[in-house]
Parts: structure tokens; sequence; C-alpha cells
């Protein structure tokens, strides 16, 4: 069905403004988490339709040389793909797709992959965005993560250990935590690429940063950061003006890693537990997730 639709439908590819010419039964932001609830596949066969348009769109974009080469990379590289990926996963393992399309988006996320490993894309070992250590991990942990989506690609591990050296980088150098480059805020968004990145590399088996003592170590700090709760209205805290740890740095990155290490650290799962539950218990995460509604909407 979901096939038959799109054969009908003008191809996003074919404009570069990024349109939608299907009607989705919701909020087509909304189809993966909806369909996770509820199992219905028909927000599948949506969200199937939603992914093809998006990757057509920006392979195009990118082919035509549509906007400069920094925002291409920043708009693929931390707002489309990672959302991009996390939809992918859905689809491919649901019964609307057929072997055709299936093929055909894996053949995109390997374009993908080789586009980021070409460093004139985004060149960060020439110094490029260096500055900006955050966005700098961004390109590592993207290439990574499509390698993991790629398992059997021949170039999967040499894009997953970019991911790897990335996060080894950032840990090593404190990225993670406020710093001489980064405040809290950044350096908790670095956390948060490391976590997403981490969920994919310890799936696909090729690394596990969850037994890191280094990123346990920024969960704990992030976590003992955290206001209380307001017992007048059992919300979380919300901040006065300039103090943007209590208002902002909340994420479902405890949770993920509660999750993640549940059986290889049950006490620090449980410590991470609690943190999630006084952040409010959070579902998003700060970047390449659906709670970031800047740039996340060109995802």
């Amino acid at each position: 069905m979901a096939s038959e639709t799109l054969e009908r439908l003008p191809r996003a590819s074919n404009d570069p403004n990024f349109p939608f010419y299907h009607e989705f039964k919701t909020y087509p932001r909304g189809l993966d988490n909806i369909y996770l609830v509820t199992g219905d596949e028909s927000y599948l066969q949506d969200l199937l339709i939603l992914v093809q348009h998006k990757l057509d769109h920006h392979i195009h974009q990118t082919l035509k040389g549509f906007g400069t080469s920094d925002d291409r990379g920043y708009t693929l590289t931390v707002g489309a793909i990672p959302m991009i990926l996390r939809e992918v996963d859905f689809v491919l393992g649901g019964r609307a797709i057929s072997q055709k399309e299936k093929q055909k988006i894996l053949s995109q996320l390997a374009f993908l992959g080789y586009l980021h490993s070409y460093d004139v894309f985004w060149p960060v070992e020439r110094g490029d965005n260096m500055g900006n250590t955050n966005m700098t991990l961004g390109v590592y942990a993207t290439l990574g993560k499509i390698g993991c989506s790629l398992k059997t690609h021949p170039m999967a591990e040499e894009w997953a250990k970019s991911a790897i050296k990335g996060i080894n980088v950032s840990l090593e150098s404190n990225h993670h935590l406020p710093d001489t480059t980064q405040d809290e805020w950044y350096g908790h968004l670095t956390l948060n690429m490391i976590t997403q990145a981490g969920v994919f590399l310890k799936t696909a088996g090729f690394h596990n940063v969850f037994d890191d003592l280094r990123y346990k170590y920024g969960l704990d700090f992030y976590g003992q950061l955290l206001t209380p709760t307001d017992p007048r209205c059992n919300a979380r805290y919300i901040a006065p003006f300039d103090n943007g740890q209590a208002t902002w740095n909340r994420s479902a990155v405890w949770g993920i890693a509660a999750y993640m290490m549940k059986e290889s650290h049950p006490n620090f799962s449980e410590r991470m537990q609690y943190y999630w539950k006084r952040a409010g218990m959070p579902v998003g995460m700060k970047i390449g997730d659906r709670s970031n509604y800047g740039w996340m909407s060109l995802g």
C-alpha cells in the first residue's frame, strides 16, 4: 500500500523546497512514537513515505549544491540524519516495506556514509569548526551511526570506528563537561550525542561506551546539578533567567543510560533512574530528536 501510494505522489527530489505530498494520519514528526505506542501498522506506512521523502530531498539538495557547504553539513549531520536513522530503524523492521524499498533506503544511507567520510564535506581534520567541539563530534557520531545501521556494508566497521574515535577524544578532553571550549549546555549536549551514538555502537557490537568511567562521571556530574521537583505542582523546577542548567539540561540521557546499564551496572543504573525522574522523566534528547525545536524541524 505504501509503495503504491508513493508512486502516485510527486517526488520530493523534484523540488528543493522540501514538500510533502501526502495526507498523513497525524502530525508526521510524531509518527514513530505513535507507532511505538500503538503498534498500528498504518502509522508505519506513513512513516515509510515520510522517510522516503526526507532521504530523497536531502540527497537531492546535496547533489544539486543547494545551500552553503557548512549549512548543508550542519543541517544533515546534526539535524536530519540522526532523526532519519531513528525512523529508518522502525520502517526496516516493519511489514509495510518491500525489498525494493528497503534496498533503496540502505543505498541512500550508504551514500550519506560516503559523503560524511569525504573530508571536503566537513573537513574536521583540517580544523573546520574545531572550536565548536560538540559539532565536530556530531560529524564522527553521525558517520558511526550510519555504519552501525549498515552493519554488513564493507565500510561499516571503519565508519563505526569514526564514532569511537570522536567519543574518545570528547571524553579524554572533557568536552562533555563545562570546560574551556563549551559551557554546561553544550557539555551536556555532547553527553547526549555520546549516549545516542553509544546505543548504536553497543547494539551493533562495535563498542560499549557504557562501561567507560569518563562517560559515567559525566552522567553523575549533570545528575547532581539537577534541581528538585517543585512540590507545589509536582513538576520540575523552573529556573530563573540566566540559569540554563535547571531549565535546559534535562533530557532522556539518564533514562537511556539506565536501560543500557541495567544488566552490567545495576546499582549505577538505579541512580540514573533517580536522576531521570528528578529531571521530570523527559522522553526526548537535546539534539537529534524532537525535543530540539529549532534545527530539528529540518529533519
